[in-house]
């Protein structure tokens, strides 16, 4: 075995540490060890919302995920939050949410902090041919 073989060999981890690297500088947020996620969820015609907090006090990234069940429908859905931990409040807006029952960051590229407070959601599906239903979610964190 040559010499640069046996080198690459005993460094089994530098694969761990690149595939690391690689998700820190594509701009995914890495929730702490000690991070809080919180979830809230609600319910109208057989959609759901989900809203996430990826963290509860640093680098918040928000993330919605909407399961339009047997509902048809297209992805025009409208989600809209409410920070009430920060100052002044936070809002983040998506009026073309997906209903594919994937989450979804509203502010990977901008994560924030906060402090303890209110937070709050507002979703309105989007349904074909028929009224779009609408529901909230949240509550302290």
């Amino acid at each position: 075995m040559s010499k640069l073989a046996r080198t690459i060999s005993r460094r089994g981890p530098v694969v761990g540490v690149s595939t690391l690297l690689a998700i820190i500088l594509s701009g995914v947020a890495i929730p702490q060890a000690n991070a809080v996620v919180k979830d809230f969820s609600c319910v109208k015609d057989g959609f759901t919302g989900y809203i996430r907090l990826s963290d509860t006090r640093t680098n918040v990234v928000v993330s919605y995920k909407i399961n339009k069940g047997t509902n048809s429908g297209g992805n025009l859905a409208n989600v809209l939050t409410f920070d009430n931990g920060t100052a002044p409040r936070t809002e983040l807006v998506n009026n073309a949410a997906r209903q594919d029952n994937v989450w979804h960051a509203m502010n990977a590229n901008s994560p924030y902090r906060r402090g303890s407070g209110g937070f709050d959601a507002s979703f309105t599906f989007d349904k074909s041919g028929a009224r779009d239903p609408s529901c909230t979610a949240g509550g302290v964190v």
